[in-house]
């Protein structure tokens, strides 16, 4: 699901899907994902099987970042990709 353009409302979808499925990576890089974005997958993380996560390059600010580290704990993610495209002028 790399660079589909996919947004928030994609996410939660998506994020409603993973439980009771057999998803264990998810690649979700480059798109538009912000904060409410990742608080749907937060929210669904603990009850999922995903141990991989991969959202680098997306719109996701710190807010979304402490919501996402908030139940790493609780889940079974092991790898958490957060890393940001920083133009430099």
């Amino acid at each position: 699901l790399k660079d589909l353009g996919l947004w928030d409302a994609h996410a939660r979808v998506i994020a409603s899907g993973l439980r009771g499925s057999s998803v264990t990576k998810l690649d979700l890089s480059e798109n538009m994902i912000s904060d409410a974005g990742a608080h749907a997958l937060a929210a669904r993380l603990r009850v999922t099987l995903v141990t991989h996560l991969d959202l680098r390059h997306n719109r996701i600010s710190n807010v979304g970042d402490r919501a996402l580290a908030g139940v790493l704990g609780d889940s079974n993610v092991t790898h958490l990709n957060l890393r940001r495209l920083r133009l430099v002028h």
